[in-house]
């Protein structure tokens, strides 16, 4: 049976596993994009279906961007859409947004909470959603709730990386959060993922290991 931890636990599981392999907070964000994008491509092989990428300003975001960067070289077509929903973005996230201008084949779209357009995909096309991640602990703000539920309006495919935008990662919420079709998760499912109040918010998920610590604190 696989463990269950809160995210200041997950926060603290990375932490550590940096610390005992001697690696950055970087490369461990490279590998989980990595694990994301070998299953991606597994999973999902036809290269004609454009994805759509919505990326935030943390450290989901961040993932949602070496994954961006790692299906292009792959061969797929990438859009991927900035989205400033935190007041900065993490270092890690602009390192990697910053990779992006070596790969002129990804199509980037700035979007900003006061003026935003809702992108045209097609119907074969994929979403993956990246925008919030377990880090996040409060309600989406309001402007962005459109972009949210236009989402959910679509009847693409949606995957969201380690847990759907808006929800939280160890307890119960009714507000707006993404609807996933797909959740890939890192090294251990969360709690959410469990709980049958957000059975209309993930249909699958999966859980995929990146190589965290053995030494976990203790539930």
């Amino acid at each position: 049976m696989l463990p269950i931890y809160t995210a200041s636990q997950i926060k603290e599981i990375e932490q550590l596993t940096c610390k005992e392999q001697e690696i950055t907070s970087l490369q461990l964000m490279e590998r989980a994009g990595q694990v994301f994008s070998l299953w991606f491509s597994q999973q999902f092989k036809n290269k004609s279906k454009a994805l759509h990428i919505f990326c935030g300003n943390g450290n989901n975001g961040g993932d949602g961007l070496v994954i961006a960067r790692l299906l292009n070289i792959s061969g797929y077509t990438i859009n991927v859409y900035l989205i400033p929903i935190g007041p900065t973005s993490t270092p890690d996230n602009a390192t990697n947004l910053e990779k992006l201008n070596d790969y002129p084949s990804i199509t980037l779209y700035p979007l900003s909470i006061d003026n935003y357009f809702l992108p045209e995909i097609n119907q074969d096309d994929i979403i993956i959603d990246a925008i919030l991640g377990t880090g996040a602990n409060r309600p989406i703000d309001e402007n962005w709730k459109k972009l949210f539920d236009w989402i959910n309006s679509r009847s693409n495919i949606k995957i969201s990386v380690d847990l759907p935008s808006g929800l939280p990662t160890d307890s119960v919420f009714s507000g707006t959060v993404i609807h996933s079709d797909y959740v890939l998760g890192f090294e251990f499912p969360k709690l959410s993922y469990l709980l049958p109040e957000h059975s209309n918010y993930i249909k699958n998920w999966i859980v995929e290991s990146i190589q965290l610590t053995k030494n976990v604190p203790k539930t």
